[in-house]
């Protein structure tokens, strides 16, 4: 299912940004997931900023951390359009 795929990566990139200390990364995450109710809406929201810590904040990201990203990103766009 898409949104568990969503909910690994962004469990991975929590625990990855909490020990290597990312504030700017974790807020952005921290705003929209975890995700209380897996609708579209939620789905867009992280999709929203996910997208924007990418295209703001790339420099903070490692390669790691910027495949779990897209992996997420087409996650959620295919929850999104469910």
């Amino acid at each position: 299912m898409a949104l568990d795929d969503v909910d690994n990566c962004c469990a991975l990139l929590f625990e990855s940004w909490c020990e290597r200390r990312c504030v700017v990364p974790l807020a952005y995450l921290m705003r929209v997931w975890p995700m209380t109710d897996p609708g579209s809406h939620q789905a867009q929201r992280l999709l929203g900023a996910l997208r924007d810590l990418l295209r703001f904040n790339a420099e903070m990201l490692d390669v790691s951390d910027r495949r779990l990203i897209r992996h997420a990103l087409a996650a959620a766009g295919e929850a999104a359009q469910l």
